[in-house]
């Protein structure tokens, strides 16, 4: 969702997982996320007027890279081919490159590039997983999880009715 002035100056961005349904806003695990930045704002609003303009032709080769807006964000849009990957890439590269932890919140984690990126054992990894143990041996929510158990027992998963100690920063 962008925000604009009646005068069209784009304002903000309100981005996330969240459906706007009765549901989704108040019985699911959904994060949004407001970013007051009209740059952003721009990158989302030129996204979308493609997607009108091309019936979601050309999306994927417009697609095939993110956008660094400004000097702190970067932005990726769907879909592009399944063999491009500049997102999971991306986010791959800065797991890697981590030089305190690595923290997370996903749906499920599935791409073997990335989950092998993050249970690299030289640093802790603090992240929450939608149904962390449910799901076969392949999915990456179990895989993650039994990796990390078996690299350091100390992973666990915790209920969601649980209070979860903080981690260090």
């Amino acid at each position: 969702m962008v925000l604009k002035q009646a005068d069209g100056t784009l304002l903000a961005v309100l981005t996330g997982s969240t459906n706007f349904t009765n549901g989704g806003i108040s019985t699911q695990s959904n994060q949004s996320v407001i970013f007051r930045n009209q740059e952003l704002a721009k990158a989302y609003v030129s996204d979308f007027e493609r997607v009108l303009r091309n019936a979601n032709l050309g999306l994927r080769e417009a697609n095939q890279q993110g956008a660094k807006v400004g000097e702190a964000l970067e932005v990726y849009f769907s879909p592009h081919s399944s063999s491009d990957r500049p997102d999971l890439d991306r986010l791959a590269d800065l797991a890697k490159g981590a030089t305190s932890n690595r923290i997370f919140m996903t749906f499920r984690m599935t791409d073997p590039t990335l989950i092998e990126s993050m249970l690299d054992d030289s640093l802790p990894v603090f992240g929450v997983a939608d149904r962390v143990c449910q799901g076969n041996d392949q999915s990456g929510d179990r895989l993650i999880y039994t990796e990390a158990h078996t690299a350091d027992p100390r992973a666990r998963t915790v209920p969601r009715s649980s209070s979860v100690p903080p981690y260090p920063m």
